[in-house]
């Protein structure tokens, strides 16, 4: 086999090639997810922790009440028309 023709990839290579590194970043991705999903109740106690500090129970659940009334998204809640 020639130093040229070993070089050289084909068809089937390049698919598998490009298998692997979907799969990788497929694995990247999980193990990204997990770390957050790790991260949450902590990061949930922070901020809970964090406004409990600075407020009393009655101040939070009334900006509780006032946050429940925004959107969770939005942009599904403005309109554009005039």
């Amino acid at each position: 086999m020639s130093t040229q023709a070993s070089t050289r990839t084909t068809p089937e290579i390049q698919a598998w090639v490009a298998l692997l590194r979907a799969h990788a970043t497929s694995i990247r991705r999980f193990n990204g997810e997990a770390k957050l999903r790790e991260a949450a109740g902590t990061h949930v106690a922070g901020i809970r922790g964090f406004f409990r500090e600075r407020f009393s129970n009655e101040e939070v659940v009334a900006l509780g009440g006032l946050l429940e009334r925004l959107p969770l998204d939005p942009a599904e809640d403005v309109s554009c028309t005039p």
